[in-house]
C-alpha cells in the first residue's frame, strides 16, 4: 500500500484508519492542563501544591470506583478552590498549615458523605432545577 508523503497512518488489515493507533500523547492535554490548574486551585485555597495534586488523581478513582456516567468530567474547579479557600478562612485553626490540611480532609469527608447520601436517596432530580444560564457560567468557568 502505498503511504502518502510526510505524515504516516496507521492501518488496519482492511485499510482503515486505525484510531487508536493514531493517538499520540500530544493529541491528548488534559493531564498537561489539569496538573498545573489543580496546584493552583490548591494555593488559591491556602494550601500546599501536593494537596492539588491529589485532588486530580482521587475524585477520578473514586469516581471509577462509584460513578454511573461513562462522560462526566471529575476535576477541581475554581469555584472549588474558592469556596474552600473562603471557608477554611474563617474555620483556619490558628494558622498552623498541618491543622489547615486536617480541615480540609474533614470538609472534603463530610462533603463526600453527603455527596453519598445524595445518591442513596436519589436527588440527582434537584439538578433539574438549576437554571439555564447558572448551567452555563459553571460550564464556561470550569472549561477555561
Amino acid at each position: 500500500m502505498n503511504q502518502p508523503s510526510g505524515k504516516q497512518q496507521d492501518r488496519s488489515e482492511s485499510g482503515h484508519v486505525d484510531a487508536c493507533a493514531s493517538t499520540s500523547f500530544p493529541a491528548s492535554p488534559p493531564p498537561a492542563v489539569v496538573l498545573p490548574k489543580a496546584m493552583a486551585y490548591a494555593t488559591v485555597a491556602g494550601l500546599s501544591v501536593a494537596v492539588g495534586l491529589y485532588t486530580c488523581f482521587m475524585p477520578m478513582v473514586i469516581y471509577a470506583l462509584l460513578g454511573s456516567s461513562r462522560v462526566l468530567s471529575v476535576s477541581s474547579t475554581t469555584t472549588l478552590g474558592i469556596l474552600t479557600g473562603a471557608e477554611l478562612a474563617h474555620r483556619r485553626p490558628d494558622g498552623d498549615p498541618a491543622k489547615l490540611v486536617i480541615a480540609t480532609a474533614t470538609l472534603t469527608a463530610l462533603v463526600g458523605a453527603m455527596l453519598l447520601l445524595a445518591r442513596l436517596l436519589r436527588l440527582g432530580f434537584v439538578a433539574n432545577f438549576i437554571s439555564t444560564p447558572v448551567l452555563t457560567g459553571f460550564k464556561a468557568e470550569s472549561a477555561a
